[in-house]
This record gives C-alpha cells, sequence and structure tokens, in this order.
C-alpha cells in the first residue's frame, strides 16, 4: 500500500519532508513557534503501532488524511474500499455514523485504553469525520499546536472556514446528498451565485489571512499545519479543475496567491514523495492489468 510504503521511507529520513516551510525564517517566530517545533520534531518518532485508513479509492476528504499521516511520519495502511464493500461495513455497524473516512488507531497507541473491555477497545479506537482524524494526527506528529491555545484556535477556525468556502460547491456536486432533489434545484443559478459573489469573497479572505501570516502558510507558522493540510487538497481541486464546473476553473487566475500556496505544498519533499509513490502504484497496477 502507498501510505505504508511511503510513511516507512519518511520515519527513515526523519525532517526530510518538513523543508520548504516558506519565506519566514524559523528564527522570527518566538517562543511559541519554537515551542511547536520542538514538539513536532519529537512526537512521531515516540508514535507506536500502524494505523489503518479506510476511504474511497478518490482524494475526496481522505486526501487531507493520507498526507498527514506520510507527512507526519506515522505507519498506515491505506485501505481504498469500493462501494459495495462500504455498503457491506456500513450494514454490518463496521463504521461510526456509517461513513468514510475512518481511521483505526493501533491498540498500542490508545492511551486511555483501560478496563473497558476489549469488545469496547476497538470502537474506542475508530475514529471518524475527516476534521476530527486530521486533528487526532496532528497532535500525535506536532502538526496541531498543543501549547499554544491561540495559535490552536486560529488553525481550528481556519478548518472550520472550509464548510463556508466550499459547502455550496459539495451541495452543487451532491445536491440529492444534501436532500434537494434534482428535479427542484437551479443547478445553473446556484453556479452562478457561487461564482459572482460567494467564492470570490471566501477566497479573497483566504488571501488575506495567508499574506497577514507573512510565512507562506495559512496559519503563519514557519511550516504546514493541519489546516493547511485540510483546505489546499479542496483548493487545488477548485482552482484548477473547476471541482466539475468549467466555469469554476477562472478562479484560479483570480487569486494567485492561493495557487501559489497549492504549489508550495506540493513542492515539499514528503509530499511530492507521496505523490510519486501513487503515481508509481497505479502505474504498476495498469501494467499487472495489461497483462492479464
Amino acid at each position: 500500500e502507498t501510505g505504508k510504503r511511503a510513511s516507512e521511507r519518511a520515519r527513515a529520513q526523519r525532517g526530510g519532508g518538513r523543508s520548504g516551510g516558506g519565506p519566514r525564517d524559523r528564527s522570527e517566530q518566538g517562543a511559541a513557534g519554537a515551542t511547536f517545533e520542538r514538539t513536532r520534531a519529537t512526537m512521531a518518532a515516540e508514535e507506536p503501532g500502524e494505523y489503518t485508513l479506510y476511504y474511497f479509492d478518490i482524494a475526496g476528504k481522505g486526501e487531507c488524511i493520507r498526507l498527514a499521516l506520510h507527512y507526519g511520519g506515522l505507519p498506515f495502511r491505506d485501505v481504498r474500499l469500493s462501494r459495495e464493500l462500504f455498503h457491506r461495513k456500513r450494514e454490518a455497524g463496521e463504521l461510526p455514523f456509517g461513513q468514510l473516512p475512518c481511521l483505526q488507531v493501533p491498540a498500542a497507541a490508545d492511551d486511555n485504553d483501560d478496563d473497558g473491555g476489549a469488545a469496547a477497545a476497538p470502537a474506542r479506537r475508530m475514529v471518524v469525520q475527516s476534521a476530527a482524524i486530521l486533528r487526532l494526527v496532528g497532535k500525535r506528529t506536532g502538526l496541531y499546536p498543543l501549547q499554544d491555545d491561540l495559535l490552536a484556535a486560529k488553525v481550528d477556525a481556519l478548518m472550520d472556514y472550509d464548510a463556508d468556502i466550499f459547502h455550496g460547491v459539495r451541495v452543487l456536486k451532491y445536491r440529492e446528498r444534501f436532500g434537494f432533489p434534482a428535479e427542484a434545484f437551479d443547478a445553473e443559478a446556484v453556479a452562478k451565485t457561487l461564482l459572482d459573489s460567494v467564492l470570490p469573497r471566501h477566497l479573497a479572505n483566504l488571501t488575506k489571512v495567508l499574506e497577514e501570516g507573512g510565512s507562506g502558510w495559512l496559519a503563519g507558522t514557519a511550516e504546514p499545519t493541519i489546516a493547511d493540510f485540510f483546505l489546499i487538497p479542496p483548493l487545488q481541486q477548485l482552482l484548477e479543475e473547476g471541482n466539475g464546473v468549467e466555469r469554476f476553473k477562472a478562479l484560479g487566475a483570480q487569486f494567485p496567491a492561493l495557487r501559489a500556496l497549492c504549489d508550495r505544498f506540493h513542492a515539499l519533499p514528503a509530499i511530492a514523495e507521496y505523490y510519486d509513490a501513487r503515481a508509481a502504484d497505479q502505474a504498476a497496477a495498469a501494467a499487472d492489468a495489461g497483462a492479464k
């Protein structure tokens, strides 16, 4: 699996993925920033066991978690479920909330494992909701600030802002999932409103936060936090691919700073390594399929 193999390489080359953190020198971070950096340098190396991430074979809400696990050096199995297997697991009650992504935390890493009984422990170690999973990963890898409440609040606020930016786009794409019958939904009008006002307003706000931070990362830190991992994959999909709506691609030219943020993120050695490994796996799978 790409995640397991790539994260093993990241742990063997600890720190290699954390270069290219942006224009601000680490010495400018002050006491809070220094504490954040020390935490990030030690936590992942102390984390035992192997995690298992269950999601579909798409980027979606799982990509930010895959990338954070790999970047943070936590070994994990990247289990990509078919729709059929997902439905079977949901019907069997194996997935909290009946949804993906779902992260299974290894028993050795469950610090709260007590007298709840063997049957209770596996359920407790199944974590769902992408933001909650990412916060857990961030706390265990140093991608989330544990000793600076104000910085943590800023990271949380940025992650919460995802809903303001992208909820309308997701409703447009998955309207029936949100309770809007196709025949009663004016997709053209919704797309126009999103493009003309909603998305530009929120992307301008995000650009302002990025530029005021001065570091090249959303929370103003010397290196990325989980806020960057959470927001950059959907940002890139929107600005480069239009999230399935051709006219949305025009937003990329309107917000060059956000495009540059996406480029900076993908230039990080560990992120580039992850995608190189993923491409190699896909090529090998295609070759195997062609040989059969």
